[in-house]
């Protein structure tokens, strides 16, 4: 046969329940709960409420029932009020989104019709050429009329590029740009000003 040992704090929750009276409302729905999963989130909601003096929500029950909204906490008589709740942005009871972050979270907004599906590409840059330096024998840097100023990255040599030229910039995938000379030669760019 065999015996099971009670912990000594167990004993004394259960003495210290018994002296401080009845329960209060919202420990009595918790304890209701048929399902214990259910039962110990009513019962962290309960203590949480109870820290902060707030009221506190029962779980949806199934279909079958409706659901309530508890009373909120009581203090003892002549304490003083409870502290203000500070103010959180979402509630991670309710928000959809808690835990998610990158392409999950972007997939859900997506499916909510919160974000496009698609971003839209960039248009292409069609700018003039005001300075171009040379960097070795395989790469330039080019100061274009509005202000950018851009590096090529691919070392494919001998660029024909000058000052008062025309370019046209345009995105790629993954984040690549490439400028495209006068003599119609496409090079891997990137915009470092």
């Amino acid at each position: 046969m065999m015996r099971k040992v009670i912990s000594p704090a167990v004993l004394l929750c259960v003495a210290a329940a018994v002296s401080a009276g009845p329960w209060p409302p919202e420990l009595k729905a918790c304890a209701a709960q048929k399902d214990a999963t259910a039962r110990l989130a009513c019962y962290d909601r309960a203590a949480a409420a109870a820290e902060l003096g707030t009221a506190v929500t029962a779980p949806a029950p199934p279909a079958s029932t409706a659901s309530r909204t508890l009373p909120p906490a009581t203090g003892h008589p002549g304490s003083a009020p409870p502290p203000a709740v500070p103010s959180s942005p979402k509630d991670p009871q309710t928000d959809p989104d808690y835990g998610l972050d990158g392409a999950a979270l972007r997939h859900k907004q997506r499916e909510r019709g919160e974000i496009p599906a698609v971003a839209p590409k960039p248009q292409p840059l069609v700018a003039h050429v005001v300075d171009v330096t040379r960097i070795g024998q395989a790469e330039v840097t080019v100061r274009l009329d509005n202000g950018q100023v851009w590096k090529q990255t691919d070392g494919a040599g001998n660029l024909s590029i000058a000052p008062r030229d025309t370019v046209t910039i345009t995105a790629g995938s993954l984040g690549a740009y490439f400028l495209t000379c006068a003599d119609r030669r496409v090079v891997h760019v990137k915009r470092i000003q």
